[in-house]
């Protein structure tokens, strides 16, 4: 992304009204020409790019408007692994499971 590409993107925060995500990315794909094969807007990754730039500090965004959706807390599972044993033998004698 070059400088110049950052400033349109910041103009067009500053342009937006409503003041909202999503309509900043519209924006910005309109600006940058950020289309598909089809020639229809990259929204998400419009939204996605926008994202990464706030969270790098380079842009500021507007908070987003309803949370994550579906209303809940963001939750990480707990990872389970397998208790651990010792093996015996030579490790040319483990076979690989496909």
């Amino acid at each position: 992304m070059s400088a110049a590409d950052l400033e349109v993107i910041r103009e067009e925060i500053g342009r937006a009204e409503p003041a909202n995500r999503a309509e900043i990315a519209r924006r910005v794909c309109r600006a940058l020409e950020w289309t598909n094969a089809l020639g229809e807007p990259k929204l998400m990754s419009a939204r996605v790019g926008l994202l990464r730039l706030h969270r790098a500090g380079l842009i500021e965004l507007p908070a987003p408007r309803w949370g994550n959706g579906n209303g809940r807390a963001l939750t990480h599972a707990a990872v389970l692994w397998p208790p651990e044993r010792p093996l015996d033998g030579r490790v040319d004698g483990l076979s690989v499971c496909a």
